[in-house]
């Protein structure tokens, strides 16, 4: 803001800020106020591998017709799992605008249905992707990323139902990031992509997150009234954990400057000596 004060307020909730420094050209984040944390995952699992039961008998349940073909696509064919209730899928994105230039949709999604063979399950992810490659980087772990983990599941025989996979999903994000930071068709250095996905079985959510993309879940409360819940939590530069590990790794956080060299708009990541990436998220695949 105009005073440079050091109150910033993101997402409604007031953010503290203290030790600006001059010389570095930086803050130090050290808390965030916020008295609403009913809805947000526990601060602990920041890298959000979290797992969730389902719950699929509800009575509340309602049948739905719309369903996927074999080419994980919307269909009207046969239904995603005969004889069950909820399997409603939809997607929508949006691309945004700068200035009244329309810029390039760098959104991608992935369905798979059946993602390992022997009983009903759907692996399903979003991935949000930035900066002047970021098409590329999203269409790269959509293609990948999937295929990957199918993989490395069979290869090490693992349950879905029984398993804990947090770490060989943690591992398969870190090797498909390495393995993006080889590509050279891909220049990842200024460019990058969120990744939220879910593992769908009868029994469980399995919620693996990356970046600021979120996962929502909806519950029926009443026929007239339902009640959303935050099942990931963004990586920001507003949570102190995340502040902490940008910081010690000689990076610097600080909202962008307008024309005038004013602070403006929410907290972002740049590099120790340069202003540059400015991403409003401190986790991504590439940048």
């Amino acid at each position: 803001n105009k005073n440079n004060q050091n109150n910033q307020k993101q997402n409604g909730k007031e953010i503290k800020l203290d030790g600006y420094n001059n010389n570095s050209n930086n803050y130090n984040l050290f808390k965030q106020n916020n008295n609403n944390q009913n809805n947000e995952i526990n601060s602990n699992n920041i890298f959000s591998c979290t797992t969730l039961m389902t719950g699929t008998d509800n009575p509340n349940n309602n049948a739905s017709q719309i369903i996927l073909d074999n080419n994980n696509i919307l269909s009207d064919k046969k239904p995603i799992f005969k004889g069950k209730k909820i399997r409603c899928i939809h997607d929508i994105s949006k691309t945004g605008l700068s200035g009244e230039e329309k810029k390039v949709n760098q959104d991608r999604y992935f369905i798979f249905r059946n993602f390992v063979i022997g009983f009903e399950n759907i692996f399903m992810g979003v991935l949000d992707g930035h900066g002047y490659y970021g098409q590329e980087v999203s269409e790269y772990i959509k293609e990948n990323l999937p295929m990957d983990l199918n993989r490395i599941l069979k290869t090490k025989k693992l349950d879905l139902l029984k398993d804990d996979l947090s770490q060989t999903i943690k591992q398969t994000f870190e090797m498909e990031n390495n393995s993006l930071l080889r590509n050279k068709q891909i220049d990842s250095n200024l460019s990058g992509s969120t990744c939220v996905s879910v593992i769908y079985t009868p029994e469980k959510l399995i919620i693996a997150n990356l970046g600021d993309s979120r996962c929502v879940l909806g519950k029926k409360i009443n026929d007239k009234e339902w009640k959303a819940e935050n099942l990931t939590r963004d990586h920001k530069p507003s949570i102190p954990e995340e502040a902490d590990r940008i910081l010690s790794h000689g990076g610097r956080i600080r909202p962008m400057k307008d024309e005038d060299g004013n602070y403006v708009g929410p907290l972002r990541v740049y590099m120790k000596e340069k202003d540059l990436p400015g991403l409003a998220m401190t986790r991504s695949f590439g940048d």
